[in-house]
């Protein structure tokens, strides 16, 4: 009972940062589903980053707990005070019915997944290898007050994640008084849920909520989805905040003066609990920070590109302190390059040197192409994508969010290309998460840019059959 309410303390806060930030009011039923998601999934990352901050800071575990839980509850309360005082909004008028047949297909596919999640975590109820070894070990010793200590006697890799996911799952253990594995199986399941639901209702906001349950249908049967689902991995987790994070850019960039800034220290907010996640993360903060800053062809000013770059960064700010002080002050150094040799030169050895790279990209592009045995995910993607720009779809409204992408991939090659491990385990055992991270992201920015061009032709095609009608019926002349 005193889980649930910390629970639901952290997610109801959540809720009130998120309309705080997002202020205009809600008037569609897809909106209300997206925030109510986002502010879920924010309430739960600063709750864990609340917890896990306060145990390394020597907090007992049980009133961390609570402290970190009620944390954003005021701003619940702010929230709700703040909209009696508004004045209400007109309802929209709704465009249509809901597209039965597109929920039926949604609630089957989703159905279809979570039978396949339950049956390979009723297998395997410690979850995957990254699961035992790395997140639930990690809030074992969270829980137990140890994990400073086995910094010191294990010198592994994992050392330097972050602790998000391990914080959530010890908040859970620490107010069951058990370490109990079905919470980090509830944990998988409320990741996979809630990227579904900000990646439909997302799209549902702004392409209707037909283009809404088909993205979250290709998401729920992605192989890779259900995979990392079941193996509670922290992959979701990350898409999720890296997706929330491109979806309030998205309407940021659409606004002007205090709205924009607000919803740009959300996103930032949102990206600061992706690097809290996992070291990717960091990256994706990185790459949209500069994906903004970059120059494209909506002609926006210097100044205005680096306000909002300043504006995202604030709003990371909390997360990026807490990932430093974590990183310098507790995390031991990554031994993930560490040689014989000195650094620097072992780098670029293996940067400059060919038959690495005539090795590596055959590889990534096998796994693009066989995405965990699912051939049409990514290659379709591409392809839409490709054809969208040489359509001359306009990307001025995701075009920071494209060149973010672009820029993470290239990290993760060039990551590749100067790790010390052997190639085929690297590429073979992590591509396909790492292409995960992204492809929520992915089904979002092409459901949003896919109906700008075939919408416009279908509408002329229905016009001209219109006319040519109305010109046998004779009522329009030839």
């Amino acid at each position: 009972m005193t889980l649930l309410l910390v629970v639901a303390a952290a997610c109801l806060g959540g809720w009130g940062l998120v309309e705080l930030l997002w202020s205009n009011p809600t008037t569609r039923a897809a909106e209300a589903w997206l925030r109510a998601s986002i502010g879920t999934l924010s309430g739960l990352g600063v709750c864990s980053a609340a917890f896990g901050g306060l145990l390394l800071a020597g907090q007992p575990g049980s009133s961390a707990a609570w402290i970190s839980g009620f944390l954003l509850l005021p701003l619940a309360a702010a929230s709700s005070f703040i909209h009696r005082l508004r004045p209400r909004a007109e309802p929209q008028a709704k465009s249509g019915a809901l597209p039965l047949g597109w929920m039926l297909f949604f609630c089957s596919g989703f159905a279809l997944a979570a039978l396949l999640i339950y049956e390979h975590q009723r297998a395997l109820p410690d979850g995957g290898w990254d699961a035992w070894m790395i997140w639930n070990r990690r809030a074992r010793f969270l829980v137990r007050g140890t994990l400073l200590e086995s910094f010191d006697h294990h010198g592994d890799i994992f050392e330097s994640y972050p602790l998000l996911l391990p914080g959530l799952i010890a908040l859970g253990w620490t107010q069951l008084k058990t370490e109990a594995l079905a919470w980090p199986a509830a944990l998988s399941w409320i990741g996979a849920v809630l990227c579904v639901v900000v990646l439909s209702s997302g799209v549902a906001v702004s392409r209707g909520s037909r283009r809404g349950f088909a993205a979250g249908l290709v998401l729920a049967t992605t192989p890779q989805f259900v995979l990392s689902a079941s193996s509670q991995e922290a992959d979701l987790w990350l898409a999720s905040f890296v997706l929330a994070a491109q979806i309030s850019l998205f309407h940021a960039l659409q606004l002007a003066g205090t709205a924009r800034l607000k919803l740009l220290i959300l996103a930032g907010c949102l990206l600061g609990l992706a690097g809290w996640t996992k070291n990717e993360g960091t990256l994706f903060e990185i790459a949209l920070i500069v994906g903004l800053l970059w120059r494209h062809p909506a002609g926006v000013s210097a100044q205005r590109r680096v306000i909002d770059a300043l504006v995202l960064v604030i709003g990371a700010m909390p997360l990026i302190a807490l990932l430093l002080i974590f990183e310098f002050t507790y995390g031991p150094a990554n031994h993930l390059f560490v040689a014989p040799e000195p650094l620097v030169s072992k780098l670029l050895h293996r940067l400059v040197e060919p038959a690495r790279w005539v090795q590596l990209i055959p590889m990534l592009l096998r796994r693009l192409v066989h995405f965990q045995a699912w051939t049409v995910g990514w290659v379709a993607a591409i392809a839409a994508a490709i054809f969208l720009w040489l359509r001359g779809t306009p990307f001025s409204l995701i075009g920071p969010a494209v060149r973010s992408l672009v820029l993470v991939w290239i990290g993760f090659t060039l990551v590749y290309a100067t790790s010390p491990y052997d190639l085929s385990w690297h590429v073979g055992h992590s591509a396909d998460r790492l292409l995960l991270q992204c492809w929520p992201s992915v089904l979002f920015l092409l459901s949003i840019a896919w109906p700008i061009k075939l919408e416009r032709r279908r509408l002329q095609a229905s016009n001209l059959l219109r006319n040519r009608n109305l010109c046998n019926m004779g009522v329009l002349d030839d």
